[in-house]
């Protein structure tokens, strides 16, 4: 009896690191299309943490040499001389990374593991042969690491898929597996993967382990052609066996193809499973699979965990609370989808155990103590569950208590006596907080206020358990002051501000009460106070603290208000005369001789005589200001209004403004002053303006007289005359003739002929970078068309004046047709064409027409003839006369047409 046999092989990368084989396994199988036809698929695995020489991932086969032979071990020849297909994989798709399906979810598998498969599809054409067909792929070699069979390095491998004549005549197909077998199993984990396979035609399977085939060898690895079959088994190494292939406990079932057990060796594990199909009792085939298990230590992602104070050396989560016996449980375990339920139990005394299943209990408990406890999460799960153990301890805590003594109306310090007391373990520290951001840590602390105020004073305890309790109470430290005051000033002249700065302490919340001995009082801490009156002034202060605690203090004379001196001055000055002003103070002594004047006379100038003579260099209103000091270092001041606007001194920036008619000018008027003041020019031709430095036009040639007049806005009245201060030119008038009137390129030469009045010299402008000095000037143009001549005409003032004129030089052209010709070949008008200038000429073209209407000849070249044959390659035309029609467009895009009859005469 004859036997499928299909092929996977899983060789991943090498648990102890070293280097494996990229090629790690593949399978084959075949879908009947008919027709003596066959889809046959081949699926190759490659290690993809495989890297070659150049550092690249180790590439598939591109391509697999796929090899048939008949059932009597005969190599068939797919096609005449090709023994075996070349296939490409389909790039677009593969290579493609297979997941890792571990059984249990609650596994994470190492992070270094992974494979890629590539799928080689091709169609084979098979005649019926009753001995059958194999078709077969073979690789070498297998991983060095492998655990359970003899040289795996040396070992190569066979995946091959036999059709028998029973799968021929039923168009079979063979059958396929629903499952990638696992990559990674689990160390010590039970595994359950379901190895069944599906039959299109609903077959009966059955599933058993076999031995893997062994296949291509280390001195030729990748074979152009496979080796016929029968193809030998890979030998096991003891204890391992066919059967056995991962040691006792690991089955499959023959139904159903599930594989079950508990692996307990980490390694690496060829393993095959055979698949024998029969249709109503008649055996058809078997299937064989060979694949690689990878037995490795896995990571379980689920994990019971609780919010805790701290976990203990052993493991265990540990809660430490003090005062209170009910704890509310966090629950922090993972990964959440892995999870179905809780338990919580806690020992709290003979016959009282406390048990939920909420994921976050509260629990109360009976009293001060130690109790234990447990979390298990999936409590009722085989391998996805985690149990975490739960130690609670509860305290009780300690008494915080405290006096103080202290003389309220005394500065002086306060001192505190530690009352506190623990309940079952003795207090270790004492945090003292006296509500000024001081803090102590002594037991019975004797504390100073740097300042008055109310403060909450805190105490907390701690014994040796960690447990605290904390107490406070309110402190009002307001003690008598001791009285510092300071004045800004002593003594001065009326009206005296004095500030009394208050460095009394402490004062921070008293209330305050002064006396200034002027009759005024005040309640402010630092008071600013004025005083009106001459005088010697007594200062009284009274300062009450909150606790009624008081002090007084009393500073007879302390300040000394003095009269002081009379600022005054006058101004002497010509208001319509540009000239110095005089000051004179006036001003008279207080209970001190004058010692020092100033004078601010508000242009940036100052001066420190009695008496001064200013020379202002503006016109302006300035309110002056002279402050005087006595020997009392008493100072006044006086202010006066000075408008000095004098008549200005009148000033132009040149002798002469000169230009040509019409010219426009800007008169730069530098008179001095003349801001604030109001002017009127009178520019000479019949016009006025009132703006400082004008802008006008005189449209006539002359001299111009102008005068200028000033009114100060005190009323001082001014005015000059600036004569001859405007001069204007005469300019020429440019103007020009020139023959002929329509020149053309036959004839560019142009004649131009000086029309221009007052002018004494010329210059010509072409517009094609051509000039001329001379009056009267000959050009030639050189190229056609619109020309703009430009003529500057020079003044013997120097001023000029210009004109443009265009001129337009046509482009003109000839053209005449003959009206017979003699195709003779003697020399002599044997060609018929057209003659003349044909200049900028386009889109020529000449048509020679018979008297029956046929175009026996055409061109688009003025200078093509017609030698008087049809087309001027076919026959000569008979005697007579033709129709000849010229067309062309003109350099200015007319159209033109000639017609005539050309006699042809041999």
């Amino acid at each position: 009896m004859k036997k499928i046999i299909f092929t996977l092989f899983v060789l991943l990368y090498s648990i102890t690191g070293a280097k494996a084989s990229h090629i790690v396994g593949g399978e084959m199988s075949y879908e009947c299309l008919g027709n003596n036809q066959y889809k046959v698929i081949l699926k190759v695995y490659r290690d993809c943490q495989s890297i070659n020489i150049n550092g690249e991932t180790t590439p598939f086969d591109e391509p697999a040499a796929i090899t048939a032979f008949t059932g009597n071990n005969v190599l068939f020849q797919t096609s005449p001389g090709i023994t075996s297909v070349d296939v490409l994989y389909n790039t677009a798709l593969y290579p493609d990374e297979i997941d890792i399906d571990l059984s249990n979810p609650c596994l994470i598998p190492p992070s270094d593991v992974c494979v890629d498969q590539a799928v080689y599809e091709t169609i084979i054409t098979l005649p019926f042969n009753s001995l059958g067909y194999y078709i077969s792929y073979q690789r070498c070699c297998r991983n060095n690491n492998i655990n359970n069979i003899g040289n795996p390095g040396q070992t190569g491998a066979t995946y091959t898929i036999y059709i028998s004549d029973l799968a021929q005549t039923s168009c079979n197909s063979s059958p396929i597996f629903n499952n990638f077998p696992p990559v990674v199993i689990c160390n010590n984990q039970p595994i359950n993967f379901d190895h069944s396979a599906t039959d299109t035609q609903g077959d009966q399977l059955v599933y058993s382990f076999c031995a893997p085939s062994v296949g291509a060898s280390p001195g030729d690895p990748q074979p152009n052609d496979a080796s016929a079959p029968p193809y030998g088994n890979v030998a096991f190494a003891a204890p391992f066996t066919p059967a056995s292939p991962l040691g006792p406990g690991i089955t499959i079932d023959p139904s159903t193809g599930l594989i079950t057990g508990t692996p307990t060796t980490n390694g690496q594990f060829v393993v095959g499973v055979c698949v024998d199909e029969s249709r109503n009792g008649v055996w058809i085939s078997s299937t064989r699979r060979d694949f690689q298990f990878n037995v490795m230590d896995c990571t379980v992602s689920l994990f019971a965990d609780i919010n805790s104070d701290s976990i203990s050396p052993s493991g265990a989560f540990v809660f430490d609370q003090c005062s209170d016996t009910v704890i509310s449980f966090v629950n922090q375990s993972g990964q959440a989808q892995f999870i179905d339920n809780y338990l919580w139990e806690f020992n709290l005394g003979p016959g009282n155990i406390f048990t939920s299943i909420l994921e976050d209990p509260t629990v109360t408990f009976p009293g001060y103590g130690t109790y234990t406890g447990t979390l298990i999460v999936n409590p009722n799960s085989v391998g996805c569950t985690d149990t975490a153990v739960v130690i609670v301890t509860l305290y009780e805590s300690p008494n915080a208590a405290y006096t103080y003594t202290y003389d309220s109306c005394i500065i002086g310090p306060i001192v505190f006596d530690n009352n506190s007391t623990g309940s079952v373990s003795p207090i270790v520290t004492h945090s003292w907080d006296f509500g000024d951001d001081s803090t102590m840590t002594i037991v019975d602390p004797i504390y100073q206020y740097q300042d008055a105020g109310t403060f909450n004073v805190q105490l907390e305890v701690t014994d040796a358990n960690g447990c605290t309790d904390v107490t406070s109470q309110t402190i009002t430290w307001a003690p008598t002051s001791i009285i510092d005051i300071i004045p800004s000033t002593a003594s001065g002249c009326i009206p005296l501000e004095v500030l009394f700065e208050n460095n009394s302490y402490p004062i921070n919340g008293y209330d305050l009460f002064w006396t200034f001995g002027d009759g005024f009082t005040g309640t402010a801490s630092d008071p600013v106070h004025t005083y009106q009156d001459t005088g010697l002034f007594t200062v009284t202060v009274i300062i009450t603290s909150p606790l009624g605690c008081f002090a007084i203090d009393t500073f007879p004379d302390l300040i000394n208000v003095r009269n002081p001196p009379n600022a005054n001055f006058f101004a002497i000055y010509d208001s319509c005369a540009y000239g110095p002003v005089s000051f004179f103070e006036t001003a008279q002594e207080g209970d001190a001789p004058i010692v020092e004047y100033e004078w601010d006379f508000k242009d940036g100038q100052f001066s420190l005589d009695s008496n001064v003579i200013h020379q202002y260099d503006s016109a302006g209103t300035f309110l002056v200001t002279l402050a005087i000091t006595d020997g009392n270092d008493c100072v006044v001041e006086h202010t006066e209004q000075i408008d000095w606007y004098p008549a200005p001194i009148f000033q132009v920036g040149q002798p002469q403004f000169a230009g040509c008619e019409p010219f426009t000018v800007q008169i730069e008027n530098t008179s001095y002053p003349i801001n604030g003041y109001q002017l009127l020019w009178n520019l000479g031709d019949g016009y006025y303006s009132s703006e400082a430095s004008p802008v006008h036009t005189y449209e006539e040639v002359g001299l111009y007289d102008l005068n200028l007049s000033i009114v100060s806005p005190t009323g001082c009245y001014a005015e000059f005359d600036f004569n001859n201060l405007v001069n204007v030119l005469p300019n020429p008038e440019a103007d020009f003739t020139s023959t002929p009137d329509q020149p053309s390129n036959f004839d560019p030469h142009v004649q131009f002929t000086d029309g221009s009045i007052d002018a004494v010299t010329w210059e010509w402008d072409f517009g094609n970078g051509a000039i001329s000095l001379e009056q009267n000037p000959l050009h030639t143009f050189t190229d056609t068309g619109l020309q703009v001549i430009k003529l500057v005409a020079t003044h013997i003032s120097g001023c000029q004046d210009s004109t443009y004129k265009s001129i337009d030089v046509q482009p003109q052209f000839t053209y005449f047709l003959p009206n017979a010709l003699t195709p003779n070949n003697d020399g002599v008008n044997d060609g018929y064409r057209g003659v003349g200038e044909l200049f900028a000429i386009t889109d020529f073209q000449m048509q020679i027409w018979n008297r029956w209407g046929e175009l026996i000849f055409e061109t688009n070249e003025p200078a093509d003839s017609w030698n008087g044959r049809i087309n001027n390659t076919g026959e000569m035309v008979k005697n007579g006369v033709y129709v000849c029609i010229a067309t062309l467009i003109g350099p200015r895009g007319q159209k033109y047409e000639y017609k005539t009859f050309a006699t042809v005469v041999r």
